[in-house]
């Protein structure tokens, strides 16, 4: 059976060592003469090296834009007392052909932290 549809999807890790703000996990550009329907995001944080003590850091505040520069979601994460972020996203559904959305991070320590992120959904 075919669908009228192509799975629409990025992952991506980001490695930051400065505290600049809006740093790129992953974006995703609606194809032209698409509409994007929107099904989930996961993002998720950790210190690069792990410490011997089990003491709260703030890694800093991730965002989901949409459209890009808009944020939407923003959550602030903590080492180790985290699950990272998954959110089903059923009112984003139809994002408009030609928009990007995006996952952004502006960390707030210089210690290298690994980012992830992860776009899902489909095009039609």
């Amino acid at each position: 059976m075919n669908f009228p549809y192509t799975n629409a999807m990025g992952t991506a890790q980001l490695i930051t060592t400065t505290t600049a703000s809006d740093q790129v996990i992953v974006s995703y550009t609606v194809d032209s003469s698409a509409l994007l329907t929107l099904i989930y995001i996961h993002i998720d944080g950790f210190l690069t090296t792990q410490p011997g003590n089990q003491n709260p850091i703030n890694l800093g505040v991730v965002s989901f834009e949409l459209p890009s520069g808009t944020k939407v979601i923003s959550q602030t994460l903590f080492h180790p007392n985290h699950m990272g972020i998954m959110v089903p996203l059923i009112g984003f559904s139809h994002v408009a052909s030609g928009v990007t959305v995006r996952v952004v991070v502006t960390p707030a320590i210089t210690t290298s932290i690994t980012w992830r992120a992860n776009i899902g959904g489909f095009e039609s």
